[in-house]
């Protein structure tokens, strides 16, 4: 069923995915609970951690799986857009320069997936409102878009060894010396060397 924005929409369980639903509410709920976990650390440390991000986008992407399986798709849209923003961080963590921002957004993620899924769980006759998260959608696009367009910062180890990189280029760049009479073939190939000493003693 198609989610239409400000409009309070009725969907239904998908025919057949009745005996699946208690292992899709006990995985979801477990991943919501590991997120919950990292979220906590995430605001004490104010900082998120390499393995940290990779565990959000592994939840995401698992929760966005299972839920499209289930024909949620609201759910599955909304992880989408939280496993795209985590793909951009992943890939250079270094982005984040607003810790709280990007915790708030996830926190909006979890608290929207625990709100839904009560609701299926309350069904009746297999039917349960479907929620519309099309304004937090669009704060994680804009939020990935804004990551994606941030300056990538060199790798603190790549920012030291950049000094010594640029003296080696500047090594390498130094002008050859001219040669001289005393040695005119003095930058000559192995090649040249030996048709000069063929060319004296002929």
């Amino acid at each position: 069923m198609r989610i239409r924005k400000g409009i309070k929409t009725m969907a239904k369980i998908e025919p057949g995915m009745e005996a699946m639903l208690d292992m899709y509410f006990y995985e979801t709920n477990s991943l919501l609970e590991q997120l919950d976990e990292i979220l906590l650390r995430t605001e004490q440390a104010n900082a998120f951690e390499s393995d940290d991000i990779k565990e959000i986008f592994r939840i995401m992407h698992t929760i966005k799986g299972s839920s499209a399986m289930m024909g949620f798709e609201n759910l599955s849209v909304l992880a989408h857009k939280a496993e795209d923003m985590f793909f951009v961080i992943r890939e250079n963590p270094d982005i984040i320069t607003d810790v709280s921002f990007v915790y708030d957004l996830v926190f909006q993620v979890s608290d929207s997936y625990k709100a839904q899924i009560e609701a299926i769980q309350n069904n009746v006759n297999g039917e349960y409102e479907q929620f519309n998260f099309d304004d937090l959608i669009e704060k994680l696009h804009n939020a990935k878009e804004k990551l994606s367009a941030a300056p990538f910062p060199l790798p603190r180890r790549q920012t030291q060894k950049l000094p010594q990189l640029l003296r080696l280029k500047q090594k390498r760049l130094l002008p050859l010396p001219r040669a001289t009479e005393k040695q005119p073939y003095a930058f000559s190939s192995r090649k040249a060397a030996r048709w000069k000493i063929c060319a004296r003693s002929c």
